[in-house]
């Protein structure tokens, strides 16, 4: 029965079987690593991502400069990668949680029917903000369906609770449940029921 390697070292013990043998290592940039053989006139070679124990890849080629072309192509898409993911988390951990008290959240959300929840910010500290339910208005436009904004002046109708705000630039979501709510912009929202 195969067993899922549960580490680093396991997964590198299990690569050991799909290397064949006489294979030269071709090591490459964020991890990644190529081993290349040749057999009955033609090059091979395998290539693995990280420390993944199974390959990404494993192809025949007529010439080695074909070869070596694909592996100069997976080491440069290994690059750019690892550089867009050193990007993103310089970018996640330089960014500014712009939220403050007061602030009102909207979410739509539905599959069936559009619902539209909105919530008051009533603490922020770092990233993370406490939120609470907040009563809406409602207007008929046609059958089953209407617009939506928040009653003023707010009236609390849930617990407050606490998310991890997210975002880029000066903007922001909060995850609440299984959908997201995000500034409200001061405009009525479309909201639809089932039944």
């Amino acid at each position: 029965m195969f067993r899922r390697p549960e580490n680093k070292a396991e997964r590198l013990q299990l690569r050991q079987a799909f290397i064949p043998k006489g294979s030269r290592l071709v090591p490459g940039p964020a991890g990644g690593a190529v081993y290349t053989y040749e057999t009955a006139g033609k090059c091979y070679a395998i290539a693995f991502r990280g420390t993944a124990a199974r390959s990404e890849w494993h192809h025949a080629y007529k010439t080695s400069a074909q070869r070596d072309a694909h592996i100069a192509a997976f080491h440069e898409s290994l690059k750019h990668s690892a550089d867009y993911k050193t990007k993103k988390a310089s970018e996640k951990s330089a960014w500014i949680n712009p939220a403050k008290v007061g602030d009102i959240l909207v979410s739509s959300w539905g599959y069936d029917q559009t619902n539209v929840d909105f919530y008051a910010v009533t603490k922020v500290s770092g990233k993370r903000v406490w939120i609470r339910e907040i009563a809406a208005d409602y207007q008929e436009t046609g059958f089953m369906s209407g617009k939506t904004w928040p009653a003023m002046p707010i009236q609390f109708t849930g617990e407050e609770t606490m998310h991890v705000a997210s975002g880029y630039d000066k903007t922001y979501t909060v995850k609440v449940g299984h959908h997201y709510a995000s500034p409200e912009t001061g405009r009525e929202h479309h909201t639809s029921s089932y039944a």
